[in-house]
């Protein structure tokens, strides 16, 4: 034995602190950062722990067989291979928590790796050069490991100085617990128990989980809808407009320049205002800070903890009514946490997942398919967009980023989790600004398309968005976390076409994203679903809007002298938060310690069902 086998444990203990060090990384980060499991993370290190124990098997068995050079070569492909794709996963895992409040699906990772250039062009990121560090980075390593098991490997002497019958017994024993192991992991996940591989999965076994969030609800509830659907009858006159639903994924209002935003970001929509057939209602809520609910609160008019499988929904009701139906969205709602299932039937369904040719954040996407589409024949027609653009994997071309320099923040999450203030700050907000005035620029494309094909002559046109987006406000970037301004306040216009002046049909009203269905409905003289919790804005104010994100709950009350305030407590803690938001929009300054014991008493009977619903959330919380 040479001298460099002196310490024949050195190899070997290094090789296992390598191994185990991004488990431990990213498990400080799942459970410190966004609040996971620590069952889960346990289950999680055991995985990691069987994965070890199968690639130290693999090495011994080489060792046993082969000359030292090649078996440690091979030795060191396994270790490094498998380390790479849990590294990985780890990177996707994160990028899913950070920009959805969820660990990510297989299936989304799927979607994704399959165009993986166009991901990383996304996210300012080259290529060429991205492959090229990943390949480098790959071969260092497989050769720093090649040269150790070469010199100080201690598990080539413990294997040579044993006798056959103890490393076959061996072998056979650690190839019998990776089997048994991997028959468990698929027979009973642990999905349940927060086990982050197990939900990559299995995602479908994390409760009844839409995103983030977990509907819980009575049977009651689900057989009282069956029966209002049954009940539900198409109205007998009604104005069979078109309907147009254009939706901008984390779309926040206060960044678009019709709302007073010091840039020029929204220049199409401002000349729409000015057309006299639209209305803006500036800021309206958002239910919560991420896309399932929102999407599903505008659909079927409801707040989370009153979310059901299979509700009324706006586009059931049109449908019932002699529309069809049409949905073209950008980005992948097929694999998205269960969306496309949510929309219920429909005429024709099209994502940006469907379409081969292009990234799946890119909204050409969306335009090329309603270039598809024929002229208008006559029939009343619902058609739903979803844009990607403003979001922060959205597509962005060099001529319609008039704001630099820019610098993606999804693609910056390293710098973002280590360098909490790195002075990046503006240029993730010119980013942002960027991807408003690309939706900007697509919402124009479609207008023009659709008053091409004839689809404009009767018609209502409803903009909004699905959630806002935080840029750097409390330290944070994205969304599907908090209930701050920044992600609940969403943009809200309102036009018509061939129907006669709108502006004057409503007031100046606080308004929710479950308004928008029945304020539809009642601009076309459909009865409204009894089971719908919005209200429609021509004919009454609303006075309250309720949010829920995670175990965050509260809501926002307009009182009658004009003010608007924001109160809401977190399930996980006894604080409180109460802001007057028309006067401090920042939410600078948490008054609740000057809230009257009335006052709070009303609140908090009024949240009574949400404050269930958040810390069922919480305990059912892999």
């Amino acid at each position: 034995m040479s001298s460099k086998s002196d310490k024949p444990l050195f190899g070997f203990v290094l090789g296992v602190l390598i191994w185990f060090a991004p488990a431990c990384f990213f498990l400080s980060l799942f459970l410190y950062r966004h609040e996971g499991n620590g069952e889960g993370a346990i289950l999680h290190l055991q995985v990691v722990g069987i994965l070890f124990l199968l690639v130290t098997c693999i090495r011994a068995v080489c060792y046993r067989c082969l000359p030292l050079r090649p078996a440690a070569f091979i030795g060191a492909m396994a270790y490094t291979g498998l380390l790479a794709a849990l590294l990985a996963y780890y990177v996707a895992a994160l990028i899913g928590l950070d920009g959805w409040g969820r660990l990510i699906s297989w299936a989304l990772i799927a979607t994704y790796a399959t165009q993986s250039d166009y991901l990383l062009k996304s996210l300012g990121i080259y290529p060429e050069f991205f492959w090229g560090i990943v390949v480098l980075f790959y071969l260092v390593f497989l050769g720093i490991l090649h040269s150790l098991f070469l010199r100080r490997d201690g598990l080539r002497s413990f294997v040579l100085r044993v006798s056959d019958f103890t490393w076959i017994g061996a072998t056979a024993a650690t190839v019998a617990v990776g089997t048994l192991f991997f028959w468990r992991f698929q027979e009973f996940p642990m999905a349940a128990d927060g086990e982050p591989l197990s939900v990559m999965f299995y995602p479908e076994l994390v409760g009844e989980k839409f995103q983030s969030h977990y509907k819980f609800h009575s049977k009651a509830l689900g057989e009282s809808e069956k029966l209002l659907r049954q009940s539900y009858l198409p109205s007998n006159s009604i104005n069979s407009a078109n309907v147009i639903l254009i939706v901008v994924d984390a779309l926040r209002a206060d960044h678009l320049s019709i709302n007073g935003y010091a840039r020029q970001t929204t220049p199409y929509l401002q000349e729409l205002l000015s057309s006299g057939q639209w209305k803006n209602f500036g800021k309206i809520y958002s239910v919560c800070a991420e896309s399932a609910c929102g999407l599903m609160a505008l659909s079927s008019s409801r707040n989370i903890h009153l979310f059901i499988d299979h509700p009324i929904t706006l586009q059931e009701a049109l449908k019932r009514n002699g529309y069809g139906i049409h949905l073209v969205l950008g980005g992948d709602h097929t694999n998205f946490y269960g969306l496309r299932k949510a929309y219920g039937e429909v005429d024709s369904y099209f994502d940006a997942s469907m379409n081969k040719g292009r990234y799946v954040n890119d909204d050409a996407a969306v335009i090329d398919q309603l270039a598809s589409f024929p002229t208008y024949g006559g029939n009343p027609t619902f058609m739903q967009f979803h844009l990607m653009s403003a979001h922060g994997l959205g597509a962005r071309e060099n001529s319609l980023a008039p704001f630099q320099p820019s610098r993606n923040y999804y693609g910056d999450i390293g710098a973002r989790i280590l360098l909490k203030n790195d002075g990046r700050t503006m240029e993730y907000v010119n980013y942002y600004d960027n991807g408003v005035r690309k939706a900007d620029d697509v919402i124009k494309s479609l207008m023009n398309m659709l008053r091409s094909k004839g689809y404009l002559k009767n018609t209502i046109v409803v903009i909004t968005a699905d959630h806002g987006e935080y840029l750097g406000e409390g330290g944070q970037y994205g969304h599907a976390k908090g209930v701050g301004e920044p992600v609940l306040g969403i943009p809200m216009l309102l036009g018509r076409y061939g129907g006669g002046n709108i502006l004057n049909k409503f007031g100046d009203n606080l308004m929710s994203q479950i308004d928008i269905a029945p304020t539809v409905l009642h601009e076309l003289g459909i009865s409204i679903p009894a089971s719908w919790a919005g209200l429609p804005m021509q004919s009454q104010g609303r006075r309250f809007a309720y949010f829920q994100q995670n175990r965050a709950y509260g809501l926002i009350e307009k009182k009658s002298d004009g003010s608007v305030w924001k109160y809401w407590m977190d399930a996980g803690k006894t604080t409180e938060h109460l802001y007057e938001i028309s006067a401090d929009p920042s939410e600078a300054n948490n008054r609740s310690n000057t809230l009257e014991a009335e006052q709070r008493s009303q609140w908090r009977r009024q949240l009574i069902d949400l404050e269930v619903n958040a810390r069922q959330s919480l305990d059912a919380a892999p």
